[in-house]
């Protein structure tokens, strides 16, 4: 009796202790699974979900996607504080005499946010010689917004593309700030005969929305008939889109505009 007892005890020690083996071995590969395959964390956003990309981060991945450069003139997100360019930094073994001290007239007029000191600057002839100090040019004038206007608008005309480009960035977010209405269209149709490619025509030509059709019209004629043939071109689209009609000639269109001129209040 007492020896079934004994074997009986030693049988159930036995799967006890298989048991536990088991349960030790299970954990170990358990944790040697975690190690190889780590979670990957996620950004929380309200309520413990997971947050959605900013719009920001979206662009900059299309833009990879699509082999773009991004804009040199991207605008700061709402609420946060417009940065001045950084410190230039040409090599200055590139620089004549005469450049290293328009460069330096040009950062100090910028540390001391002297608008009227680099608009005389930007009238050097010096800066005709050297695309890098126009570089740095436009972003000291980009610093300034609307006050850079015309300074932007002559810069459009750079034989350089891809200053022309950026002089563009800057003079659209300057343009976008004009509350003047005849300013903004005086601008927009200087602009349009400096500009040559074809995206930032568009670009352009859509900034007239929103403005009064009578004065854009009268634009839009001077760009007609101006030297700038892809302009033409836009502008010949746009007229449309806003008379309904193609364009035809000086005289149909004065007709237009006095069909759609409100006749001045009498006092």
């Amino acid at each position: 009796m007492k020896k079934t007892l004994m074997w009986r005890y030693l049988i159930i020690g036995g799967f006890c202790l298989l048991a536990v083996a088991a349960s030790g071995v299970w954990l170990w590969l358990q944790h040697s699974k975690s190690l190889r395959n780590p979670p990957t964390p996620s950004v929380q956003g309200v309520n413990g979900e997971p947050a959605a990309p900013t719009p920001g981060a979206r662009k900059s991945l299309a833009d990879r996607r699509k082999g773009n450069k991004p804009s040199v003139q991207q605008q700061p997100a709402v609420g946060t504080e417009k940065k001045k360019p950084q410190r230039f930094i040409i090599d200055e073994v590139t620089l004549t005499p005469q450049e290293k001290i328009i460069q330096s007239r040009l950062q100090d007029a910028l540390d001391n946010e002297d608008f009227a000191a680099i608009a005389a600057l930007a009238k050097d002839p010096v800066f005709a010689k050297n695309a890098e100090l126009r570089r740095e040019l436009i972003a000291a004038l980009s610093w300034f917004g609307v006050q850079s206007i015309q300074e932007l608008t002559a810069l459009l005309f750079d034989e350089n593309q891809e200053l022309a480009g950026e002089a563009f960035d800057a003079w659209v977010s300057a343009l976008e700030e004009l509350e003047n209405p005849a300013t903004k269209i005086q601008m927009l149709e200087a602009g349009l005969r400096a500009l040559v490619d074809q995206d930032s025509i568009d670009y352009a030509m859509s900034l007239y929305n929103g403005l009064d059709d009578v004065p854009v019209v009268q634009s839009l004629l001077r760009i007609i008939n101006g030297d700038n043939a892809e302009a033409a071109a836009a502008a010949r689209e746009q007229y449309r889109l806003i008379t309904g009609d193609d364009y035809e000639s000086e005289k149909a269109t004065a007709q237009w505009i006095a069909d759609n001129t409100e006749p001045a209040e009498e006092k």
